[in-house]
């Protein structure tokens, strides 16, 4: 869908004056203390049309909001942006925006329709190894005074002596265990 749009000169101008101030503050300009530049000054030294490109870029998304609103359109997608030139001093600004469309939605006869609903099928094995994961997270540690039997967590103090220097350390590992009931 394509929106054409029109600001008044006013607002142009309006926005034109409010980037030479914001131009301005940033300027040093012989004769005047930094920052405190008159808006026309800095229209003549850098340019009605630089200026105006500096409006364009505050002003331009609001402008366009404004003119989407009043098309009283829902767009979706990134908007086209055509506009013919820059205007002159105290003409008005026009420019087209080309904007996809969200589309109306129109609802058939859906009263008394009937859906059919799918039962979820689960294998009762599916259900009891969800229930052992669930378990082992939320499972706390106990010790225990007894030999490491099959599946039990075992934290042991290791020492080994290799070549010419002693490795120490402390680990904690699941074991599996022999029928000696001895971690292996």
């Amino acid at each position: 869908m394509r929106v054409q749009a029109e600001v008044p000169a006013e607002e142009v101008e309006r926005e034109v004056t409010q980037a030479a101030q914001q131009l301005g503050r940033q300027m040093r300009v012989p004769g005047f203390r930094k920052g405190k530049v008159p808006a026309p000054i800095v229209i003549r030294r850098l340019g009605r049309e630089a200026v105006l490109d500096e409006a364009l870029r505050t002003a331009l998304g609001r402008w366009y909001a404004d003119a989407i609103d009043e098309a009283g359109i829902v767009t979706v997608g990134e908007p086209e942006l055509d506009m013919a030139g820059l205007p002159e001093e105290g003409q008005p600004l026009s420019f087209s925006i080309e904007i996809g469309v969200r589309p109306e939605a129109k609802l058939g006869e859906y009263q008394g329709l009937e859906v059919g609903r799918r039962e979820p099928v689960v294998d009762d094995t599916a259900i009891d190894a969800e229930v052992e994961r669930l378990r082992e997270r939320v499972a706390t540690l106990d010790t225990v005074e007894r030999p490491a039997g099959e599946g039990d967590y075992v934290v042991m103090d290791l020492r080994r002596l290799g070549r010419r220097r002693a490795v120490r350390g402390r680990c904690g590992a699941r074991t599996s265990c022999s029928s000696s009931g001895r971690a292996a």
